[in-house]
């Protein structure tokens, strides 16, 4: 598997947003975790954007995919990964989307203002 990560150089500098971070940090572990255990992708790609109000990272991959039915099915099973990631961005003002990606495979993304 193939994978790449992009960020600008002047994201998130020096802790100045440790917990816009720390929600971003944790975005993509859940994306690369979910990639991986239920994807069985041969590419994940991982990008960070900012502008001056929020920060939006990015994970997508080229494996089976992902749609609202299998992720509600998965959340009666049990898995809460999503769910509580979703509540954590939504606390701090924040969103998370998980969509089919455009060539396949899933597209999360997690965008968090930074204050």
């Amino acid at each position: 598997m193939s994978s790449l990560v992009e960020a600008g150089t002047a994201l998130l500098r020096a802790g100045h947003f440790a917990a816009a971070e720390r929600l971003l940090y944790r975005a993509a572990q859940e994306g690369l975790r979910n990639a991986l255990v239920h994807g069985d992708p041969s590419s994940v790609r991982i990008t960070l954007r900012q502008t001056l109000t929020e920060a939006t990272l990015t994970v997508c991959d080229d494996g089976r995919g992902v749609d609202e039915a299998t992720l509600t099915e998965r959340q009666a099973a049990g898995h809460v990964g999503l769910v509580a990631l979703r509540g954590l961005l939504s606390d701090a003002g924040g969103s998370l989307q998980v969509t089919p990606g455009g060539d396949g495979g899933t597209e999360l993304r997690a965008t968090v203002p930074i204050r």
